[in-house]
């Protein structure tokens, strides 16, 4: 995760959290200070399952439309969010939306962005063989659907449907994960795959979802299968 304050927040601010996430690589760039994970897998972007992604915290709160309080309540939640809770940001009072007016514009960029093509780094009649496993034996298409790879419609998992612990997905809204998109999965080597980058390589992704699952796949499928993923 990456948490990027700006404009640059009071220095009590910063110093809380990075105490509350053992966060590091304190920096300026831009007139922003960021905020990134130290010696964690996958730091520098990744959102917890792979999938780039910052989180910006504007000085000036989002307006609710009404000229009087913007928040969430949910940021009440001491447990779950221990330093919202503490300074109250669910409850905070602004003046002008700085925001909102700016969001579709965001949402269009954001859809606009095309996946990074695949490299050449793959046996192409291995990820023949590994296209039917996907949507075979190893079920991966009954969450991870063309076009983009992902689950048509609500997206998100509970940790003890994937088979891992729920470290991250407490952290979050919806207490689950997302069904990762899988085009240019395989330029996610450098931090690690999954959702917190635990995985070194795609194939102990697949051997994790072999056990999960119980699958049966045989070495040679889970291979090819890798190819297909890298093919993506």
């Amino acid at each position: 995760m990456v948490v990027v304050f700006e404009p640059s927040p009071a220095a009590a601010v910063v110093a809380a959290v990075r105490r509350q996430f053992r966060l590091g690589g304190l920096g300026r760039d831009g007139g922003r200070v960021v905020v990134g994970p130290l010696g964690v897998p996958g730091a520098g972007g990744d959102d917890g399952d792979g999938v780039a992604c910052g989180l910006q915290i504007p000085r000036q709160p989002v307006h609710d439309g009404t000229g009087g309080r913007t928040g969430s309540e949910r940021l009440d939640d001491a447990t779950k969010f221990p330093i919202a809770a503490r300074n109250k940001f669910g409850h905070v009072r602004v003046k002008q939306d700085r925001v909102t007016a700016k969001l579709p514009g965001l949402q269009a960029y954001q859809l606009s962005l095309a996946a990074p093509r695949p490299r050449s780094g793959f046996n192409r009649a291995a990820a023949r063989r590994g296209k039917a496993v996907f949507d075979g034996a190893g079920r991966c298409a009954s969450c991870h659907m063309p076009p983009t790879f992902t689950d048509s419609g609500w997206n998100l998992h509970r940790p003890e449907e994937i088979c891992t612990d729920n470290f991250q997905a407490q952290r979050s809204p919806t207490n689950g994960y997302r069904t990762t998109p899988l085009r240019g999965v395989a330029t996610h080597a450098k931090g690690g795959f999954y959702h917190d980058g635990r995985f070194s390589s795609l194939l102990q992704v697949v051997q994790h979802y072999n056990s999960c699952m119980n699958l049966g796949l045989s070495g040679g499928q889970q291979s090819d299968l890798v190819q297909y993923l890298r093919s993506l």
